[in-house]
């Protein structure tokens, strides 16, 4: 999920702090999750529902104006899951990791976050991936 805001004209974007176990490392990285199986198997969830939920479970923050970019596949060889991503601007409600997952958030200004990617500080998969479909299609928010 790409969640931006305006802050005095200029967009930025928000990441969160997570502890990914698998790779014992900390990660600055975009809010992201996955559908509940139960709502999969129902048919009642679809990329952006999944996304706001899990937006909203890991920031407090809601979303308005949400558009899927498009979908990547993560392994085409091994474990070929699709993701999808969407983008949205966000309220204004105060900054909060809500969840447990999320340590701490973070807005991040548009014009920074080539730098934090050749700097390896935003360096997970998920994150990169959703990144090039956001510049494939724009980076201004609707």
């Amino acid at each position: 999920m790409i969640a931006t805001r305006r802050d005095g004209g200029k967009e930025q974007i928000l990441l969160v702090r997570s502890f990914r176990p698998a790779a014992e490392q900390w990660f600055w990285e975009l809010p992201r999750g996955w559908a509940e199986p139960e709502e999969v198997h129902e048919g009642i969830n679809t990329y952006v529902e999944a996304a706001l939920r899990e937006l909203f479970e890991e920031t407090g923050k809601s979303a308005r104006e949400p558009v899927l970019l498009g979908e990547y596949v993560t392994d085409t060889a091994v474990y070929p899951q699709c993701v999808g991503v969407v983008r949205c601007a966000t309220t204004n409600a105060p900054d909060s990791p809500a969840d447990g997952e999320v340590a701490a958030v973070r807005w991040t200004a548009v014009g920074d976050i080539h730098g934090l990617i050749r700097s390896g500080e935003i360096r997970d998969a998920h994150s990169l991936a959703a990144f090039a479909l956001w510049a494939a299609y724009g980076s201004e928010s609707k």
